[in-house]
């Protein structure tokens, strides 16, 4: 069996200028040769001190070369876990050390100890338990750089505390090729939109309509994909999913399983007064919303104690399934 390896990237849409770090993707790009901005020193008394020096696109450069850069490197990184996430912005490249010697911050401190009942506050360099690796690339974002590591496997995963991982073989590249000034950005480009939604409001649980009969072929293909994108969000977001009939949304929100959709949007604003939902399908989501609140009980139980029969749908006066079982409540 022959296995294709695609090794072409689609180029995220920011500047083609220094490092790019694209979060979603996990993939580092470095624009060569770029142009190198000036490392801002404030006064004589505070020689080294750093403050962030950022390019600015259209403006002239010592070390830019005309026609833009001519190679662009790529590679892939380890980012920081879901409870210290790699931050969002922009940087410079502001100092490169050889054999780092980590001194573990505190609060990092703290955590090993409580876990491996031990810990360390400093790491030397020629240590080979050193998470740094051999290269470190300092960065003007406070306690953030890119370095090389001893677990190479977490390449490809969120396992750091927020700095970005390479392959020891990758890093030294970069490393001897990247220049103090040069800058840089942490991107969010090609994020999806279910992902930031699903960020930006946090929820605890997800509800969807359930479905029967649709008007046509296409109106069900289009549907099928709608919920597909909404389940997904849910699941990549690892909440439980409940679905309720349509005529269970209509008897909870009104009080009649046949109501059309301007006696719900009507319903939406008594029960929920304060919310101003522009459209029909806004109002319908409200509604699924509050049937889940009236009937997550039920549905919870149902999915813990009573497992759902192959190829069996809810009926219009049914409590609500839940699609992922969660664990159970105290």
């Amino acid at each position: 069996k022959q296995i294709i390896l695609p090794d072409e990237h689609i180029l995220p849409d920011t500047p083609h200028v220094g490092i790019v770090l694209n979060i979603p993707e996990m993939r580092l790009y470095y624009y060569f040769p770029s142009p190198t901005g000036p490392i801002h020193r404030k006064g004589k008394e505070r020689k080294g001190k750093i403050t962030p020096a950022k390019f600015v696109t259209g403006k002239k450069h010592s070390h830019v070369m005309a026609g833009g850069p001519s190679v662009v490197y790529t590679f892939p990184v380890g980012l920081g876990r879901f409870d210290w996430k790699t931050p969002i912005g922009d940087f410079t490249v502001r100092g490169k050390t050889k054999n780092p010697t980590w001194v573990v911050p505190q609060d990092i401190y703290d955590e090993h100890l409580e876990r491996d009942g031990e810990a360390e506050h400093v790491v030397s360099g020629d240590d080979p338990d050193n998470p740094l690796g051999h290269y470190r690339i300092e960065l003007t974002l406070p306690e953030y750089a890119l370095h090389g590591t001893n677990v190479p496997w977490g390449v490809g995963m969120t396992v750091s505390h927020g700095c970005i991982r390479l392959y020891p073989e990758d890093i030294e590249r970069l490393f001897n090729k990247v220049k103090i000034g040069t800058p840089g950005w942490h991107s969010n480009n090609g994020r999806p939109a279910r992902a930031k939604v699903m960020e930006e409001f946090t929820p605890d649980e997800a509800a969807v309509e359930a479905t029967f009969v649709n008007k046509d072929a296409s109106a069900t293909l289009k549907l099928g994909q709608a919920r597909g994108v909404a389940l997904l969000a849910a699941a990549q977001a690892g909440l439980s999913v409940a679905e309720y009939a349509p005529n269970l949304v209509k008897k909870t929100i009104v009080g009649a399983g046949h109501a059309d959709k301007a006696q719900i949007r009507m319903m939406i604003g008594v029960l929920l007064p304060k919310a101003e939902p522009e459209t029909e399908d806004a109002a319908d989501a409200l509604a699924i919303a509050v049937t889940h609140a009236h009937h997550r009980g039920a549905a919870l139980l149902r999915a813990r104690y009573e497992p759902e029969p192959k190829g069996r749908q809810a009926k219009g006066g049914e409590s609500g399934r839940i699609a992922v079982k969660p664990e159970p409540t105290p």
